[in-house]
């Protein structure tokens, strides 16, 4: 046993994670009646089926969680107002308290992942109405690497989390700040998005900003559907988009 214990010391080590996932020590030749008695034994602790922390340690941070999963396979990233705030371009740098974490709609988290009392709260949009395999990057959040939306897919996040979580007000906060967006990765995005309600709305603030990029999106290859989109219910109906939507406060 003590060398067993040995050997398993040493496989741990070979993480910098806390968290150590069932399949990942199979995957490494520890079977679950070893993993059994390594819990039993106070090397690993459960935090929830499928998941332990080793030694124990101490509170699993939200961020640590996220990138276990992401390195465990699941197609899961940060985005919207949250990857926004991360990385500084909301108004005063303010960063909100709940992470928004996006996926596909089958996309469904481990047991161990969504039990978890995290200190940081979360919502998961599940949404197809962009593709999984574009704007997207890595990034450094307290010396973990995670998967998270670069500007760009990060607005188009934003835009579909309003009006319903987040209030229009803030998406004209935001886009105030939106002035070195890449007009290629955007046009992707626009001709890939499914939401109507979404690529009007970009592009209606984008216009209103008159940022230099703008000139170089192609609007006739973008399909902006039929029919009004009501944003904000007691807005101002705008023609050339098709919404209705309040106007930005003081002006």
């Amino acid at each position: 046993m003590n060398r067993l214990k040995s050997l398993f010391l040493k496989t741990l080590i070979q993480t910098s994670d806390n968290i150590i996932t069932s399949a990942w020590l199979k995957d490494r030749g520890i079977s679950k009646q070893l993993q059994y008695k390594y819990r039993q034994s106070g090397l690993l602790q459960s935090i929830g089926r499928g998941a332990c922390v080793k030694f124990p340690a101490g509170k699993v941070t939200f961020e640590e969680a996220l990138h276990v999963l992401q390195q465990s396979g699941f197609r899961i990233h940060v985005g919207g107002y949250f990857a926004l705030s991360l990385k500084s371009k909301t108004h005063y740098g303010k960063v909100k308290n709940t992470w928004s974490i996006f996926s596909s709609r089958d996309i469904k988290a481990p047991e161990w992942f969504l039990k978890y009392s995290f200190t940081d709260d979360w919502k998961h949009y599940k949404t197809n109405f962009l593709p999984e395999n574009i704007g997207l990057e890595d990034f450094e959040v307290n010396q973990r690497i995670v998967k998270i939306s670069s500007l760009e897919r990060a607005a188009f996040e934003l835009l579909y989390q309003t009006p319903k979580n987040e209030p229009v007000q803030e998406a004209y906060e935001i886009f105030e700040f939106l002035m070195t967006l890449r007009p290629n990765l955007l046009q992707q995005l626009l001709e890939n998005c499914k939401s109507i309600k979404v690529k009007r709305l970009f592009l209606y603030l984008s216009e209103k900003f008159s940022y230099s990029w703008f000139k170089y999106i192609n609007l006739e290859s973008i399909d902006l559907g039929s029919g009004v989109r009501v944003i904000s219910r007691y807005g101002k109906f705008n023609k050339k988009y098709n919404i209705v939507i309040e106007e930005r406060a003081n002006e």
